[in-house]
């Protein structure tokens, strides 16, 4: 009921489980980390950091491979455009 998850080979003995997050291909802009998506608690996706709590990177679009020309941020999918994570330089593909 939770998704996909890591656990012991050694069930029953061992009972250790750990949560299975897919990795997206990004490093995270602020550690340099993985980021994966993960799901809030109503089912909604987002992307976040790996090392959350420590690193407290998150956001609802998808981030891109791809780096903004202008400003060096990270490009986010909106539907076919990537738009630009600073939301003050705007910039547009």
């Amino acid at each position: 009921p939770h998704g996909r998850f890591l656990a012991c080979s050694g069930f029953p003995d061992c009972r250790s489980t750990l949560p299975y997050y897919e990795k997206i291909g990004v490093d995270c802009p602020k550690c340099g980390k993985d980021i994966v998506m993960k799901k809030s608690k109503k089912g909604r996706k987002y992307y976040g950091c790996i090392d959350n709590p420590e690193c407290d990177f998150m956001v609802w679009q998808k981030p891109s491979k791809e780096t903004c020309p202008q400003c060096g941020s990270l490009l986010l999918e909106k539907g076919n455009k990537l738009l630009c994570m600073n939301e003050q330089c705007g910039y547009v593909k």
